[in-house]
């Protein structure tokens, strides 16, 4: 089990944790990872595996936005992210510059 401690840099933005930079790293690591439609508030299972084979083990999911997989939503999807089953997840946008 990991716990992560998101720190603070001298800017007041949270710290990136290095087992969230890569699919790679969020795999070895057995980050519990979904994407969430902003439209349609539907959950969706993320496939490292399949994102490894097809992106390489370097993609990072940050500011990445999917489509949702929903018939007929034209909605874009955000990464929620957690250490595991018991802890609370959070988006990766927290990390994004934008």
């Amino acid at each position: 089990m990991f716990f992560f401690c998101f720190y603070i840099d001298g800017m007041g933005k949270p710290i990136l944790p290095k087992h969230y930079t890569t699919v790679s790293r969020m795999y070895e690591a057995k980050i519990n990872i979904k994407a969430h439609c902003e439209k349609c508030r539907e959950f969706f299972k993320v496939d490292l595996v399949a994102i490894i084979m097809t992106k390489g083990p370097d993609y990072c999911l940050l500011g990445k936005h999917p489509v949702c997989r929903i018939d007929g939503c034209e909605g874009r999807c955000s990464f929620m992210v957690s250490a595991n089953e018991g802890t609370p997840m959070i988006t990766l946008n927290r990390w994004n510059d934008d």
